[in-house]
């Protein structure tokens, strides 16, 4: 968990992640988007870690 702790860390730190964002929520993303590995069509896939990652990124809110 440490490397993805860096990750989100350094992220944070950068403004390109939310700050109320967890290394444990991103382990979870990372988790789900893996499962969804060949259970679902390519581009349903696809949609749904875009969704993902559109979450991670700061709201307007955080900026100020």
């Amino acid at each position: 968990m440490a490397p993805v702790t860096t990750l989100v860390t350094r992220a944070q730190q950068a403004g390109a992640v939310r700050p109320d964002v967890t290394p444990e929520d991103v382990f979870a993303l990372i988790s789900a988007a893996a499962w969804l590995h060949g259970r679902v069509p390519r581009e349903q896939a696809d949609r749904l870690l875009a969704v993902s990652l559109a979450g991670l990124a700061p709201r307007a809110d955080d900026r100020r």
